[in-house]
């Protein structure tokens, strides 16, 4: 890899993402990702998917210092990269297939 490729790497970021509620109150975890909402912002991905994992098993019962309006939220989180081009409508598929919870 060369020094490009690392200085690109260094500026991605990762956003922690909890997907849309529908005014039932239910989660619409197949909304495109341009329509989650970004809870917080992580340097790594590692970091990232510490605090999605722990959202999961129940040790942080918030995100970005609130706590969740719909715990249910928490089970279909994710993390992505800040440049995923979905995030800006492109490609504006949704994150998971119907039936399908993001891997950890």
């Amino acid at each position: 890899m060369n020094a490009r490729h690392v200085a690109a790497l260094a500026l991605v970021g990762w956003y922690l993402m909890l997907p849309p509620v529908r005014p039932d109150g239910s989660v619409n975890a197949n909304a495109p990702l341009s329509k989650w909402e970004t809870s917080n912002s992580y340097n790594t991905a590692d970091e990232c998917k510490k605090v999605l994992l722990g959202l999961r098993g129940g040790w942080v019962g918030y995100a970005n210092g609130h706590e969740l309006n719909y715990p249910s939220q928490k089970d279909t989180a994710a993390c992505i990269a800040t440049d995923d081009p979905r995030l800006k409508g492109k490609y504006d598929t949704p994150l998971l297939k119907p039936g399908h919870l993001p891997s950890e």
